[in-house]
């Protein structure tokens, strides 16, 4: 139960908390995030079947808070908990509420202490107090959560509607054959609508990646180093652009961008990678001795672009001493360093 999940994730909880939380704490920004990242995404929040699920979620809690059902109640504030941890300035608008209500209460029990709280609430105002989300909880993580509390009020819905039944309407035997045909169509039907759910901004490699990667892993030293395009991703945090990202997991060959994992190693190796990915990344012409000297300083044996660009293109190395052209087909080439 919650012990054996608990023992599961404590590692990584310990991880997490020793490599990025505490060190983001002591860092100027903290946990503060920036910018746009956290900007509401409706269509991840309406994609699919989801106004659907949403409104017999919605059927569910009403039918739960009705019957007086402690779960539903614990639902709906999950969901309230996700909606302010996503969003912490929501925070500021429920407080002067809150200290109205005990303030109130505390002048007509002569209660100073409260009163004095609840004044202090009513400070805690969108005027005075502005609050920054969290980059760790962002809108996105919220709405991608919310599927564990609106399937339990969509259960639990269903579960209140079927014992309002007459016991004589129930048939337990045909309930039960019927609810199976019904919830394996559902699932055919869900399914169906989602075989094009697929969003082809995430698509990072290709068949002409994949070909290339299997080609790498048969005709490189296994030492062999790529350097690879990379773009931003999450605050400090970058991935690799196209399919030379993956040359790591699936062919054994070390990349200039390592999986985003990375960032829970060494500090001094994190700083290191970040400052390989920035030269590269911030490439611009007239800058090519930069890249040289990196190529040597980080003992690259190999340069892979595939085809969604980025900083550097293999018109930079074409016909340079000491670069070689091994693998070119499908958008994606190979360039080797012999020199």
């Amino acid at each position: 139960g919650a012990a054996g999940a608990a023992a599961l994730t404590a590692p990584w909880i310990a991880l997490l908390v020793r490599r990025a939380l505490l060190p983001a704490l002591a860092s100027a920004g903290g946990l503060a995030g920036g910018g746009s990242y956290n900007a509401l995404s409706t269509g991840l929040l309406w994609a699919g079947q989801n106004e659907l699920l949403i409104g017999l979620a919605l059927l569910g809690a009403w039918l739960g808070l009705r019957r007086r059902a402690g779960a539903a109640a614990a639902m709906l504030i999950w969901v309230g908990l996700l909606m302010i941890e996503g969003n912490p300035w929501l925070i500021v608008y429920l407080t002067p509420g809150a200290g109205l209500l005990l303030l109130i209460w505390g002048l007509r029990r002569r209660s100073p202490p409260a009163a004095i709280v609840g004044v202090g609430l009513l400070l805690i105002n969108p005027r005075t107090v502005a609050l920054p989300y969290l980059w760790l909880i962002t809108n996105d993580v919220v709405i991608i959560s919310l599927f564990v509390p609106l399937g339990v009020l969509i259960g639990g819905g269903a579960a209140l509607l079927y014992e309002a039944l007459p016991p004589a309407r129930r048939w337990p035997r045909a309930t039960g054959a019927v609810a199976a045909a019904l919830a394996l169509a559902v699932a055919g039907w869900g399914g169906y609508t989602q075989r094009g759910v697929l969003n082809h901004d995430t698509v990072l490699a290709t068949a002409a990646d994949r070909a290339a990667i299997t080609w790498a892993a048969a005709n490189t030293p296994p030492d062999a180093r790529f350097l690879v395009n990379n773009v931003g991703w999450l605050n400090a945090t970058r991935r690799g652009i196209d399919g030379g990202w993956w040359l790591l997991p699936l062919a054994g060959r070390q990349t200039t961008t390592p999986p985003v994992l990375y960032i829970y190693a060494d500090p001094a190796y994190v700083e290191h990678v970040e400052q390989v990915e920035q030269i590269i990344a911030g490439y611009q012409p007239g800058q090519e001795q930069a890249i040289l000297d990196l190529i040597t300083s980080e003992r690259i044996s190999h340069i892979y672009f595939g085809q969604m660009g980025g900083a550097l293109g293999p018109e930079l190395f074409a016909g340079r001493p000491g670069f070689q052209t091994v693998y070119q087909a499908g958008g994606v080439t190979i360039i080797a360093v012999t020199n």
